[in-house]
């Protein structure tokens, strides 16, 4: 048993990660692989040791890597970054991946810059690099979905959204339940004014980066040029029974015609091209607290 323990802790490659927990009995199956790998190391990929020891202990998925002391220091850096790094972490968000300046020698703590953070990110496993690493501009991604879940969570509480109105909003989402859906997304809309007035189009980034806990259900795309035009976030559904989803934004005063124009913008450019299935076209406008929807199926 001790023998085995230790060869959990020096364990990375799949191969070596397989024999591992198939000695107690579990399989190295997509969902683990998805979970738990995804970081590069000398271009081999590697999975988390600590989650993989936790998840052969519980017998379960789960978050296990998160539950640090290092999340305290990195929401913390996140939450008073500057718009230049910003930048860079929405497209991070956007698109799982961003190449920006690392610096990978010196302490945050030491030099609270946009390159240090983004070095803090990878030395405490948040991204991984796949491209650059001998020099200091780095090309990284999100490496798995247990890292997703955590920026997930980070992204919700700086916007003081709580995880129950989060996971109930995207379940009545997804089961087309529209007047609970707005509901729940009005009181997110209310609680989180200063973090739309950061900057303007944070009410699509916002979204968007609630959407990673789609990830594994649906491909999120953002921007994706479809029909005649982008649509702003496009949800495609991995289940052929599950429906797919389009949400358009728009901004300013008379929210009653701008969520009727943003629906009329999904249907007349056509984004829904390429979707096999159920389509729910979603319109939403916004102007400050304020928030209201317009939203048509298609099959």
């Amino acid at each position: 048993m001790t023998s085995r323990f230790l060869a959990v802790m020096r364990m990375d490659t799949g191969n070596e990660t397989r024999c591992v927990l198939k000695y107690y009995g579990l399989e190295l199956t997509e969902d683990v692989k998805r979970k738990y790998n995804g970081y590069r190391f000398g271009g081999v990929e590697i999975y988390n040791p600590w989650s993989v020891l936790n998840y052969i202990k519980n017998k379960r998925l789960g978050d296990f890597w998160v539950n640090t002391s290092t999340n305290y220091l990195v929401r913390r850096a996140l939450g008073s970054a500057g718009d230049h790094f910003r930048k860079d972490f929405d497209k991070l968000i956007e698109e799982g991946v961003t190449t920006a300046g690392v610096n990978l020698e010196t302490s945050f703590m030491e030099l609270q810059d946009t390159q240090s953070l983004w070095g803090l990110l990878v030395n405490s496993g948040y991204v991984t690099v796949i491209s650059g690493h001998d020099s200091i501009l780095m090309k990284m991604r999100i490496p798995n979905d247990e890292v997703k879940s955590e920026l997930q969570k980070t992204i919700a509480e700086q916007a003081h959204v709580s995880d129950d109105n989060l996971c109930a909003m995207f379940q009545y989402l997804q089961d087309g339940d529209m007047e609970h859906f707005m509901s729940v997304y009005r009181e997110i809309v209310m609680s989180c004014t200063s973090y739309f007035d950061a900057k303007e189009n944070a009410y699509h980034m916002l979204f968007l980066g609630m959407c990673i806990s789609l990830r594994g259900l649906y491909d999120v795309k953002s921007n994706l040029e479809t029909g005649v035009g982008r649509s702003d976030i496009r949800l495609e559904s991995l289940d052929a029974e599950k429906v797919h989803i389009i949400i358009e934004f728009k901004q300013g005063p008379n929210i009653v015609k701008l969520k009727e124009d943003a629906l009329s913008q999904i249907l007349d450019n056509r984004y829904y091209m390429g979707f096999n299935g159920k389509v729910l076209c979603i319109g939403l406008a916004y102007n400050k607290k304020e928030c209201d929807m317009a939203w048509k199926y298609l099959e």
